[in-house]
């Protein structure tokens, strides 16, 4: 179940990819134990299929109803969907013990690409690894370097064309 206001979330395609450069030791293959955390509700439902456990964060409502419906339909009990910005929510994640240490986290941010309070929560929570999406290159740059000054290496990107015949890039970024 996909809701109008919610479609516009989706990029088809965009799964498989971010599950490959997520992989611990194969594209089948990850850590059930630690799961994953703090993602993007879409690709939520996919990668909970691989992990312990996915806490996936939204500000549109109804992909968080969604989320949980598909979640539902699909037998998945290891998810949690939350509403509001995770610049906000990623900080309470980590005060309530929440997302200690994730395996893996999943960030797609608007075109202004994350706030200074969702990279600290980053760098806090300490991460195995950080998929990066961004549909722009020049704060994904940004925030690849604020990464990168802070430990993160880049260890594989990718540019997606999803959208053809027009300039607009989706770039996968996984550090770790």
């Amino acid at each position: 179940i996909v809701s109008a206001l919610a479609w516009g979330l989706g990029y088809f395609g965009m799964p498989h990819i971010l599950v490959r450069f997520m992989a611990v030791k194969s594209e089948k293959e990850m850590t059930k134990s630690k799961g994953v955390a703090i993602t993007w509700v879409t690709i939520s439902l996919f990668m909970a299929k691989k992990a312990g456990r996915v806490i996936g964060v939204e500000i549109i409502d109804k992909a968080i109803e969604d989320a949980k419906e598909n979640a539902k339909r699909n037998g998945l009990s290891n998810t949690e969907f939350l509403v509001g910005k995770a610049e906000e929510i990623a900080p309470e994640l980590l005060k309530r013990g929440d997302a200690a240490h994730p395996e893996v986290v999943v960030v797609d941010p608007p075109r202004k690409g994350c706030d200074e309070g969702c990279l600290s929560a980053i760098l806090t929570a300490n991460p195995e690894r950080v998929v990066y999406v961004s549909c722009d290159s020049a704060t994904l740059a940004r925030d690849v370097k604020f990464l990168r000054a802070n430990g993160y290496e880049i260890k594989r990107f990718r540019a997606v064309d999803q959208f053809a015949k027009t300039p607009h890039v989706e770039t996968v970024v996984l550090m770790s």
